[in-house]
């Protein structure tokens, strides 16, 4: 079985010592699940580099990078050159790449971005890289051919009570508790019950990354 990798870079500065559990990257191994052997690598871990390192072989179908606008974007580039060093497909996602789609692709070590939610789009990328490689059947992403970015079709926003479990088991989920009190007992893990905001500040992200302030709900 082809394997894909999905890479969570860790910010050069951390305001809290602990790890952030990388819920977007499980959202998408939920549905690659039983289609490939899917990888989480969390940056945040010290074990991160070998761990990439080992697993960069022969049965990589592609690596998946999540990167906000700002400081972590340092270590994604950073991993997504060691990865194309290796002549594997690199797809970028999160925020950053989803706003300054064009820019992010300038770049020798990004093939394809996943533009907005990547619960769907990253898995039927994969899907196309499997089999015939058709990536303008996937809506919602942008990639490079014959030296243009090209972007396909705009994808609608995802209802979340569609989406499978979250396969924790991805990860060691006792490497992210949190702690939000001086009892040492109390430990917290965050979820999501919606996305999106159903604000119009100005100033936000959420205008574009959210199609204009529209919010969906799920609980």
């Amino acid at each position: 079985m082809m394997k894909v990798l999905l890479v969570n870079p860790k910010s050069e500065y951390t305001f809290k010592e602990e790890n952030q559990l990388p819920l977007p990257l499980l959202y998408i191994a939920a549905k690659l699940e039983g289609v490939v052997d899917v990888k989480i690598i969390d940056q945040q871990l010290g074990n991160w580099e070998n761990e990439l390192t080992n697993n960069l072989d022969q049965d990589v179908l592609c690596v998946g990078v999540t990167s906000m606008t700002g400081p972590q974007l340092k270590q994604a580039i950073r991993i997504s050159k060691m990865v194309k060093s290796k002549g594997i497909p690199v797809i970028w996602g999160g925020i950053h790449a989803s706003l300054t789609t064009e820019q992010t692709l300038l770049n020798d070590f990004v093939d394809i971005v996943v533009i907005g939610e990547g619960d769907l789009t990253f898995p039927e990328v994969v899907s196309q890289l499997l089999g015939n490689k058709e990536l303008d059947k996937v809506n919602g992403i942008a990639y490079k051919k014959d030296g243009k970015v090209r972007f396909t079709s705009q994808r609608n926003q995802i209802d979340m009570d569609a989406l499978p479990e979250v396969p924790y088991h991805l990860v060691d989920m006792s490497k992210y508790f949190l702690h939000p009190t001086s009892n040492p007992t109390e430990r917290v893990l965050p979820i999501q019950t919606s996305r999106g905001c159903p604000y119009n500040c100005k100033f936000c992200y959420n205008l574009l990354f959210n199609m204009s302030g529209i919010y969906h709900w799920s609980i």
